[in-house]
């Protein structure tokens, strides 16, 4: 359904909208989304790594222990909801962090393996590399989608390639593209109108834009692909152009897990459900060079260094897909909950998720 994403695109021509009149966002139930999304996500990364969120959050610099508040069951529970909300997302991100390290090192290794040069196109590597994670082996596939619909189009499959169980909260992928940080996004194509011929647009809590259009797969060939990654890289070099352009330079490195702009929607209907959530992620300064080269992402303009609260620097933010429940078959292929605007017209393949939040996901106040 990557074809048909104009609805997706609406809600991120909305934050346009509101970039290119002077509007600030409200808060009111998008935080409370965003607070429920790392809640979820805090459970499914202490489920991987084998860690009680209570546990993982008391071993975190800052934890305030509740008084009266014991620890296992409710308590615990109780304990995890007291925190701040931003030490829980600096907990997720340490344990999301450590799993991207791993993914990375295992990429790293693969492609020095089979002799494939950083600038060479993916389809060389896509569903070769084989990720150990602490369940079932398993690698990721594009190919056309079991959903029985026209503009189903591709769609992403983890294959396992082993006994076992993928663990829920594994970090099977990442959104590739060019990022816009709220204040560049009068730089993106046809602003304020960013949604016109563009169906690859993926919009954080925090207002940043990814945009995928013309990564591997989404419009151009995987050799134009690699000649453009090339051009970027000789631009940055020689100081040309600080502005990555999608008719010009590359807008994603190569990563064989950047596939989550393949990703489709489930229909209630078909008895499909969910089974990855997005989660925004930031790439650190700590990462080692090694890996950097196949951060998934670029910003449309160079940066200056994001610090955390905790002094640490961003170098490039980004979005991974963690899976939310085990799955236990050979082949499954992966749905994400879109959380169209409900106050927008869809695309008429497009049917809620009972539970979604869509509604709270755009509330502003």
């Amino acid at each position: 359904m990557q074809a048909l994403r104009s609805g997706w695109n609406k809600v991120v021509r909305a934050l346009a909208d509101r970039v290119s009149t002077g509007l600030q966002s409200g808060e009111g139930g998008r935080a409370a989304v965003e607070r429920h999304d790392v809640f979820r996500a805090l459970v499914l990364t202490t489920h991987q790594a084998g860690v009680s969120a209570g546990e993982a959050v008391r071993a975190h610099d800052g934890a305030v222990e509740i008084e009266g508040v014991g620890r296992g069951g409710e308590d615990e529970a109780a304990f995890v909801a007291a925190q701040p909300p931003g030490l829980l997302k600096e907990v997720v991100a340490k344990l999301v962090g450590r799993q991207v390290d791993a993914l990375f090192e295992q990429v790293v290794a693969a492609r020095g393996d089979m002799g494939v040069e950083a600038d060479s196109a993916p389809r060389e590597v896509v569903g070769s590399v084989v990720v150990e994670s602490g369940g079932a082996p398993w690698t990721l596939t594009v190919k056309p989608s079991s959903v029985a619909h026209p503009a189903a189009g591709l769609g992403v499959f983890v294959e396992r390639r082993g006994a076992g169980v993928i663990k829920a909260g594994t970090v099977l992928g990442f959104y590739p593209g060019i990022v816009y940080p709220p204040l560049d996004m009068r730089l993106m194509p046809n602003f304020p109108n960013v949604d016109a011929d563009n169906d690859y647009l993926m919009a954080r809590f925090d207002n940043t834009v990814l945009d995928a259009k013309g990564v591997f797969g989404a419009g151009i060939s995987a050799d134009e692909f690699a000649l453009r990654l090339r051009k970027r890289r000789q631009m940055q070099q020689t100081g040309k152009s600080q502005l990555v352009h999608a008719a010009g330079a590359a807008q994603a490195r190569v990563n064989p897990f950047a596939l989550m702009h393949f990703v489709n929607h489930p229909a209630a209907s078909t008895g499909l459900e969910p089974n990855v959530m997005w989660l925004g992620f930031d790439f650190m300064e700590s990462m080692p060079g090694a890996h950097r080269a196949f951060i998934p992402n670029v910003y449309v303009r160079k940066q200056r260094t994001l610090m955390t609260t905790a002094g640490l620097g961003v170098i490039q933010q980004g979005m991974v897909m963690l899976a939310t429940r085990d799955i236990d078959v050979d082949a499954a292929e992966l749905f994400m909950d879109y959380r169209y605007n409900p106050s927008l017209d869809h695309p008429e393949w497009y049917e809620p998720v009972p539970g979604s939040m869509a509604a709270e996901r755009w509330e502003q106040k």
